[in-house]
């Protein structure tokens, strides 16, 4: 389950108490300690293709693409299902242009569209 979602935050997550008070009165436990952002994903899909991990890259590289076909756009952050997080204070933020600009680099690096 942990690679379900490229690329969790941290493993295994830090106990509540080390986190954030604003973050845990939000809602938000996980924010920087277990949820997955794919901007992330798309940096170890880079790094596992310049290591010669070429089915690895590709792996995580499809599975963002898939994130993205399903929310139709670019999301900031997920849980470990790949739902979008929604708090009572806050939600994950559409259109995220990290997500989007490292996943074109991320194809580019890895696929190398024909011109």
């Amino acid at each position: 389950k942990l690679d379900l979602v490229p690329m969790v935050t941290n493993y295994p997550s830090y106990p509540w108490y080390k986190s954030s008070i604003l973050n845990i009165l939000g809602g938000l436990l996980k924010y920087h300690n277990g949820y997955s952002w794919p901007w992330i994903g798309c940096f170890d899909a880079i790094a596992k293709h310049k290591l010669g991990m070429k089915k690895e890259s590709e792996n995580v590289l499809k599975r963002i693409a898939r994130l993205i076909c399903k929310h139709s756009t670019t999301s900031e952050i997920y849980n470990s299902d790949g739902k979008r997080i929604r708090t009572w204070v806050y939600q994950s933020e559409n259109r995220f242009s990290w997500t989007a600009g490292l996943f074109i680099l991320a194809v580019h690096e890895i696929i190398k569209p024909k011109k």
